[in-house]
């Protein structure tokens, strides 16, 4: 189906519009587009994801409902083990098996993604991640198919080396002919993409965005222990690591802390817990917010992280956020006003701000974190977003 085919048959259903201009948590446009008259309702887009452990599968949770309502056929391709990671009723779900990280294992990858173009046409391919994104911009581009790429965190944001981010950059820069739109999740990463060279004329960005829910606001007095929870993966990149050096530092009965998540790359960290910190493992969406409503706080120590998930469901759950000031955290987390930020990569920083925090008001800081996840990071709001993208992409396919 070409675009014009789009264009010209009529519409059926509901069709959400997207906003005019995107608005980044600093106030300012991050790229205006105007309004397209396709016919989205008989829009094909497939998703390509190498992983979808912790943010990727959570964005696909949020978003695929609202496209599978708008758009004629929305698919999700992915390893076997992860296809369990989002439901999502009206998806196509394509799997591969699951392959080691390494060359050949993505190259076999790449092999069955390009088998999969070569069977089925799409009007959008969204690219979810680096692996993905690197891979499916090296596949033979279909005729009249847009390409979109949403790193979830840039390779060269990453605590590592300055030649491998040097490398990482040169990259992403060489594909960026192949890509027609590029989504960044956080203003902080639209800036490391335009320090690195890529185009800001194919750049946009969209918050992520998750589901209301129902919350409990926090009431005063606040008593000890004060409750905190950390969601997510125990891999080096969440510091979780340097949260648990953090707390054989603190009181525990002052202070107890409860881990929900686990590993998901070989090497993570964090085996031995303490008295005074409570290891459920990976828990399903209900049981999450079960424990964020337990919480007075939400610590989350990022060595590097390109938007944090995590922060908008504590603020969705009117909870106070202690954070690593690293990638869109330090836009997302408001300093005395929804929680407060501390330097990464450090157990002191992180004593010195849980400190900090204590002695705040936390009911008021979780009822402005509620205030701003209502006017910032919904998921209908992610999707008007993402759906401009697709608008705009598709109209330079005229």
């Amino acid at each position: 189906m070409t675009t014009n085919d789009i264009k010209a048959r009529a519409s059926v259903g509901k069709t959400v519009e997207a906003p005019f201009i995107e608005e980044t948590g600093m106030g300012r446009p991050s790229l205006g587009v105007s309004q397209s008259s396709l016919n989205m309702k008989h829009l094909r887009v497939v998703h390509f994801a190498e992983t979808l452990k912790g943010g990727p599968a959570t964005h696909l949770q949020q978003l695929l409902p609202f496209q599978v309502s708008n758009y004629g056929q929305v698919a999700v391709f992915c390893p076997e083990s992860h296809s369990t990671e989002f439901d999502v009723p009206g998806v196509d779900v394509h799997t591969t098996p699951d392959r080691p990280r390494n060359v050949s294992g993505l190259l076999a990858l790449r092999k069955a993604w390009q088998a999969h173009l070569d069977k089925h046409h799409y009007d959008i391919i969204h690219l979810q991640s680096t692996f993905a994104g690197f891979l499916g911009r090296t596949l033979r581009r279909p005729s009249g198919t847009g390409i979109v790429y949403c790193a979830r965190g840039w390779s060269f944001a990453m605590d590592s080396h300055a030649i491998k981010k040097t490398i990482y950059g040169l990259a992403e820069r060489a594909l960026m002919s192949r890509t027609d739109a590029i989504i960044n999740i956080s203003q902080d990463e639209a800036d490391q993409a335009a320090f690195y060279g890529i185009s800001g004329s194919k750049c946009v960005t969209v918050y992520n965005g998750i589901e209301d829910a129902l919350w409990v606001p926090l009431e005063a007095p606040i008593t000890e222990p004060l409750r905190l929870l950390y969601v997510g993966r125990y891999d080096r990149q969440k510091g979780v690591d340097i949260l648990i050096e953090a707390m054989s530092r603190l009181d525990p009965a002052r202070w107890h802390l409860t881990l929900v998540g686990g590993r998901v790359r070989a090497g993570a960290e964090t085996e031995a817990f303490l008295p005074h910190v409570t290891n459920l493992g990976w828990q399903k969406p209900d049981r999450i917010r079960q424990e964020l409503a337990k919480a007075h706080a939400v610590v989350i120590p990022s060595r590097w992280e390109g938007f944090g998930f995590v922060a908008a469901e504590a603020m969705r759950a009117g909870r106070a956020i202690a954070a690593s000031a690293v990638g869109g955290l330090k836009e997302i987390v408001i300093e005395g006003k929804t929680g407060t930020k501390f330097t990464p990569n450090s157990s002191d920083a992180i004593v010195a701000g849980l400190e900090r925090l204590r002695e705040m008001d936390l009911p008021a800081l979780g009822r402005a974190g509620r205030a701003r996840y209502e006017s910032l990071f919904t998921s209908d709001r992610m999707f008007a977003g993402i759906d401009r993208v697709y608008r705009r992409v598709l109209g330079a396919h005229e």
